[in-house]
């Protein structure tokens, strides 16, 4: 009989696990249909929202607050962030300011579960949700294909929440919180590393919150308990910054650190004051709900799973308004903790933005502006007799970042955001175009002796101070671009209108010139060699005018401008070969 019983217990433990294991499980599925259904139906506009709105720290606080409610994961708004500032789209500063906002924005997962899910047994009346969701997956079109599986991630996230409180009651059956660590430095900090554990091996923190806010609802363990708990595990998202940092690049590395620090901070701040939080949560509970203290059970407060949730977002409000005021301080110290490392010219080119084929794609034409503005000043030092010494190792340095620019851009998935393939596609065919017209550019500018023909011809003295002023307007250009001013697109279409008119003028007056110079060495004025040297210099002052002005064309010029082919753009007379 009693051997009976012990496996009956057995069995009852094991279903028990069962349940939690599974309640879990369906709970991150949800998590992650959601997140990836909601960034879908948003697709480039949520990037967009990002960069648009994020002027400075405070506002990146409160649009990465925002975005992280939006798409329930701060870990997204994370990547989305690393991402912008990889492509040089955001400042270190500004991505701090968001990274420190989604810390406080992924708390509304604890207020959907402690307001929703456990308060409301709506398991059961999600299923129809995820049934609707997945036929919109299956049939849908467009948006309705991102927005399927958000519906179907969020009728799961809700029955998992019910799969976990059944769980959980059956832990309560067999465990009460005195079976846990208790109310002593050692016990609380022996749950916050519970939290922790938790939390790194979900991979999520909202998975370990919704278990945790579960497992009080159902009295396994107290608020006390629950509360470390929740601080452990705001410390367990900083590890697994940590890890997904390792092997990124410097941009990755910076906000990965600020998470960490920020967040273990918080942490220690909060874990200290514990002891003092809790009762001054309670008898603030207790008021909210019309009660006096008194009315109010030893140990607990008025709807604990709420009031944990509240606990959740204000110690992260609290780490924020300790690190706000500072923020620009603490910025420079992550970056001077932090060091660039690598190539300047391809600082932008991260891995990590593989996956997000708009913000790629802008990197890799930063990184190719970057390359022209080298190119440019170069090219200005050959026509005014001011070469540098170390010239030809910047040129071969800004040749090899094209050619990794390149494969980059070559490795970037199309991209299935609705109404985004098109103009993406478009946009990196583009920054492709440029950096063939950048390489043939860099060709020309180790042609030395050609450069120094044109720059000693004196028939070419204006059309070198035009090419010269066209190009100290495409080097400006190129510096507001990669400074993201605002307001600069008018002036960037008129430095590419200037440019193309410089190099139709020198490319007509070469034609010109040629024949001159051809008619003069027949009539016997000009020696075989120096007519043919007057020709080269011609010919690569053209050149180079050209390169200049097709390169501008496609890095300075609006998406749908620049991506003219270019048998349509061509307007120059055929050069000739000779």
């Amino acid at each position: 009989m009693e051997a009976k019983s012990c496996g009956v217990m057995r069995s009852a433990s094991l279903t028990t696990a069962i349940t939690i294991l599974g309640g879990l499980g369906l709970f991150l599925l949800g998590m992650n249909l959601l997140t990836d259904g909601l960034r879908g139906m948003a697709g480039t506009d949520l990037r967009g929202l990002l960069r648009r709105a994020v002027r400075g720290p405070c506002s990146g606080v409160a649009t990465g607050a925002v975005v992280t409610g939006l798409v329930q994961s701060s870990s997204a708004t994370t990547m989305m962030t690393i991402g912008l500032v990889s492509a040089g789209l955001l400042t270190f500063n500004q991505a701090v300011g968001v990274v420190l906002g989604a810390n406080v924005g992924t708390t509304s997962t604890s207020w959907l579960v402690a307001l929703l899910g456990l308060k409301f047994s709506i398991g059961s009346a999600a299923l129809p949700l995820i049934f609707a969701g997945a036929m919109l997956r299956m049939m849908g079109r467009g948006r309705a294909v991102p927005g399927g599986l958000a519906m179907a991630g969020f009728g799961l996230l809700f029955v998992g929440i019910g799969m976990l409180a059944d769980g959980m009651s059956g832990i309560a059956e067999r465990f009460s919180p005195s079976d846990m660590p208790g109310a002593t430095l050692a016990g609380r900090a022996a749950l916050l590393g519970i939290g922790c554990a938790l939390t790194i091996v979900t991979q999520s923190s909202s998975v370990a919150a919704a278990a945790t806010l579960s497992a009080l609802h159902a009295g396994a363990i107290g608020l006390d308990q629950a509360m470390a708990m929740v601080v452990g595990q705001n410390i367990g998202t900083a590890v697994s910054s940590a890890v997904a940092a390792i092997g990124s690049t410097t941009p990755a590395k910076r906000t990965a650190a600020s998470h960490i620090i920020f967040n273990v901070f918080t942490g220690v701040v909060v874990f200290a004051l514990l002891p003092v939080v809790t009762p001054l949560l309670v008898e603030r509970s207790a008021s909210l709900a019309g009660a006096g203290p008194s009315d109010v059970p030893p140990g607990h407060a008025v709807s604990p799973p709420i009031l944990l949730a509240a606990f959740h977002t204000a110690f992260n409000v609290l780490g924020l308004a300790i690190i706000l005021p500072v923020i620009g301080p603490f910025s420079r110290f992550i970056e001077r903790l932090v060091r660039q490392r690598g190539p300047e010219l391809t600082r932008h080119l991260d891995r990590s933005v593989a996956t997000m084929p708009a913000v790629a794609v802008e990197a890799g034409r930063r990184s190719a502006l970057e390359v022209f503005g080298l190119v440019l000043e170069h090219l200005s030092g050959l026509m005014r007799h001011r070469e540098s010494s170390s010239s030809g190792d910047r040129l071969a340095e800004a040749g090899s970042a094209l050619m990794e620019t390149a494969r980059f851009l070559g490795a970037v998935g199309r991209g299935d955001e609705a109404g985004s393939a098109g103009e993406g596609e478009a946009r990196r065919l583009s920054v492709l175009h440029a950096i063939d017209h950048l390489l043939r550019l860099i060709e020309a500018s180790q042609e030395t002796r050609s450069a120094r023909l044109a720059a000693d011809d004196p028939s070419l003295v204006l059309s070198r101070a035009e090419l010269l002023g066209a190009v100290e307007a495409v080097t400006v250009s190129i510096r507001s671009a990669l400074s993201q001013a605002t307001g600069t697109e008018s002036v960037e279409a008129a430095t590419v209108v200037r440019i193309e008119g410089v190099a139709r003028d020198i490319a007509q007056r070469r034609r010109r010139g040629r024949e001159e110079v051809l008619a003069q060495t027949a009539a016997g004025g000009m020696s075989a060699e120096e007519a043919i040297d007057r020709i080269e210099a011609k010919r690569w002052l053209d050149r180079v005018g050209y390169r200049v002005w097709r390169a501008a064309r496609h890095l300075l010029s609006s998406p749908h401008a620049a991506t003219l082919p270019e048998s349509v753009e061509e307007r120059i007379p055929a050069r000739e070969t000779f």
